[in-house]
């Protein structure tokens, strides 16, 4: 038990988790699709933690400076948007690397959106 102790006070004393709060932000879910392609479990699982950890780390390298807290509000805000928007799509991108196979079936889905346009 005294580790999920250290856990909560490391989590309290966390600048990034201050900022957010403070700024009443929160990290909604990302969603289980790639290019379109519907994520199974495993890939689900993968996309939403190596997104989060990229997040987490790309946030935790600036608002621990003195500079980001001297930012106005909204500005932090869209920093902070733009830094979990960007973490994801490295997310993605890693996971297309990682699992071809969501590529192969993306291009196939735009080729036969693109054939059925073209058919009307």
């Amino acid at each position: 038990m005294p580790q999920a102790a250290g856990q909560v006070a490391r989590y309290a004393a966390d600048p990034t988790v201050a900022a957010m709060e403070r700024l009443q932000l929160g990290i909604g879910p990302v969603g289980g699709k790639v290019r379109g392609v519907q994520l199974d479990d495993r890939q689900y699982d993968d996309l939403q933690r190596i997104g989060g950890r990229l997040a987490k780390i790309r946030l935790d390298a600036f608002t621990n400076l003195p500079q980001f807290r001297e930012l106005p509000d909204e500005m932090q805000v869209e920093l902070i948007h733009k830094t979990i928007n960007a973490a994801r799509e490295a997310a993605r991108t890693l996971l297309m690397m990682q699992n071809p196979d969501i590529i192969t079936k993306a291009i196939v889905a735009k080729v036969a959106g693109i054939q059925a346009k073209n058919l009307r």
